[in-house]
């Protein structure tokens, strides 16, 4: 053991509702629902979850639960987080 000491190693991930930071991050999670959030109202709102349908050119594509289609720059997102949650029936 190279360490002499004793010690405890602790292992962690970005977890399941991790925020996805570069164009391979969204690339990667076509398909997973997620939770926008915008630097200034975009459509009237702040915030919006929906699934992300497509990422190109620096736009991201959303369907939402009423399944509309919503279209918005890169630019204009602040933040991208995977949300997890169990539909009811």
């Amino acid at each position: 053991d190279p360490i002499e000491s004793s010690y405890r190693l602790e292992v962690s991930s970005p977890g399941i509702e991790r925020e996805l930071r570069t164009d391979a991050h969204i690339l990667a999670s076509i398909g997973e629902v997620v939770e926008l959030r915008f630097f200034r109202a975009m459509d009237g709102v702040k915030q919006l979850v929906g699934a992300i349908s497509g990422y190109e050119d620096g736009k991201l594509t959303l369907v939402t639960p009423d399944d509309l289609e919503h279209t918005f720059a890169r630019k204009d997102i602040a933040r991208i987080r995977i949300v997890f949650f169990e539909l009811e029936d």
